[in-house]
């Protein structure tokens, strides 16, 4: 449902928390991830500039493109964001100007947001409009949700997970009207089993997109022949270790140097386990819509 510009009283406040949740959530003080931090360093460097001049004063002056690069970590809002917004909004959708209304509003504020370096320095990061846009355009506000797949989701799914699943509701994926349909016979058959899990719902989701699936069918077969397939790569586990130097930079040596056997095998055992519970819940009786 869109909201105009004729809005009610209740719209109104929508807008207003949804705002004061945005305030919220770009001006956090949070760590620099490495990644981010050498990108600017290295710009710095270049400009020979200190790194607080750059940033207080050079920064701004980068291309849209460069600045999206640099900052995408720190400004793409994970699924929990995206999850406050969705049960904000429900099936509300925001107009391509509202969007930008709220863009403006918030880079308007010439806020800082307090950084921490490795070092433990603080570094206050000018909220510029590439950073905000970026943010507010990957929450998918201004993308509707399927009325049915809208009200399966208020059916079928527990209170703490509506928000994940109308967060995921906002994907262009379900205005085939095939996928859609798919996808709430899943949440169908997860309420009638009972058997409804964060993480099922996202592998459903998952599942459908990168196979491009778009109907019960196919998801079965598909599903059998993910099980043999990594029973397939578990059985040779031994030989597909592997040394990851990106990944180890990106997650600032947090991750471990070495992916072992055992990991290996465990994430072929996580599909597997996955995989299976969906045969279960598809392999049921098809279930008639929860009502309630």
């Amino acid at each position: 449902m869109p909201i105009t510009s004729t809005t009610t009283a209740g719209e109104s406040s929508k807008q207003a928390l949804l705002l004061t949740e945005l305030e919220r959530d770009l001006t956090r003080p949070q760590a620099l991830p490495t990644v981010v931090a050498s990108a600017l360093a290295a710009r710095a460097e270049e400009a020979a500039e200190t790194l607080e001049y750059f940033v207080a004063n050079t920064l701004d002056t980068l291309d849209d493109v460069t600045l999206d690069l640099i900052f995408s970590p720190l400004f793409t809002p994970t699924l929990a964001a995206q999850s406050r917004y969705a049960s904000l909004l429900q099936d509300d959708v925001l107009a391509k100007e509202q969007l930008q209304q709220l863009v403006e509003q918030l880079t308007a504020q010439k806020a800082r947001i307090p950084c921490t370096l490795e070092t433990g320095e603080t570094l206050l990061l000018p909220l510029l409009e590439t950073m905000v846009a970026r943010y507010i355009g990957r929450l998918h506000l201004d993308k509707p949700i399927p009325a049915a797949l809208y009200q399966t989701i208020q059916r079928t799914t527990p209170a703490d997970l509506q928000g994940t699943a109308l967060a995921l509701g906002r994907d262009s994926l379900w205005q085939d009207a095939a996928r859609c349909q798919l996808l709430c016979e899943g949440l169908e058959r997860f309420a009638s089993r009972q058997s409804y899990q964060e993480e099922k719902l996202k592998a459903l989701v998952g599942f459908i997109r990168t196979y491009r699936l778009r109907s019960s069918e196919q998801l079965y077969l598909q599903m059998k022949s993910l099980i043999s397939s990594c029973e397939a790569d578990m059985a040779t586990a031994d030989q597909r270790s592997y040394f990851d130097e990106t990944l180890r930079q990106q997650y600032g040596g947090q991750a471990a140097d070495v992916k072992e056997a055992h990991q290996t095998r465990a994430h072929y055992q996580h599909y597997i386990s996955l995989a299976t519970e969906l045969l279960q819940d598809f392999s049921s009786e098809k279930p008639s819509p929860v009502i309630g």
